[in-house]
Parts: C-alpha cells; structure tokens; sequence
C-alpha cells in the first residue's frame, strides 16, 4: 500500500508539472502571437515612415530648386534695379539739376523703385 500510495503521489506531481507547463506553454504562445502582431505593425509603420521619407526628401529637393531659382531671379532684378539707379544718376549729372523735372522724387531710394513695372523685369 506504501508503494502505491508513492506512486500517487508521484503521478500526482506528474499531473500537477505537466498542467503547469501546460499553462506556461499557453501563455507563450499569447505573447509570441502578440510580439508577432506588433511586430507586422512596425513593419508597416516602417513601410509607411519610409514612404514618408522618400516624399519629404523629393520636397525639400523641389524646395531648394525653387529656391536657386528665385535666389537667381532676385539677383538679376537687383543687378537690373542698380543699372536704372545708375542711369538715373547718370542722367541727373548729365543735366545738372537737382531733379528730373515732371515730378521726380529726388528722395527716392533704390528700393523704392520697382523694376517689374517698368518693363526691365524678368
């Protein structure tokens, strides 16, 4: 009767270890899904950030073209602004008098002109 109760016993041990692996196994299983899950979400949050990368880098590139275009621009309306101020000079020397007559504005600073408007712009 000793035997068998050890026996019991031992098969009872048995029983009790294996339903606790049982229920460990379960519970990895739940995490390993889980990490597979969120896994698959980076790999798409990753996918869409690089899309989003590759996006920005082609507006900065689209910015930075516009920029030299208008930075060139600015430059040759400036060169073309100097070159009116220089003629206005010129001709204000040439006629030595203090102001074009037919209401010239001898305060008239460089930037006051505007070049588009009088033809010489791009």
């Amino acid at each position: 009767q000793r035997e068998s109760f050890a026996l019991q016993h031992e098969q009872n041990k048995y029983a009790s270890e294996a339903q606790f692996l049982q229920v460990l196994l379960e519970e990895y299983q739940r995490d390993s899904q889980a990490i597979e899950q969120s896994i698959g979400l980076l790999e798409d949050a990753t996918f869409g950030l690089e899309g989003q990368s590759r996006a920005l880098a082609q507006a900065t590139q689209n910015l930075e073209h516009q920029v030299q275009l208008e930075s060139s621009g600015l430059e040759k309306d400036q060169l073309e602004l100097e070159a009116v101020c220089q003629a206005v000079e010129s001709m204000r020397g040439a006629n030595d008098v203090p102001s074009i007559s037919g209401g010239f504005d001898e305060n008239l600073q460089a930037s006051d002109l505007d070049v588009r408007a009088s033809g010489l712009g791009r």
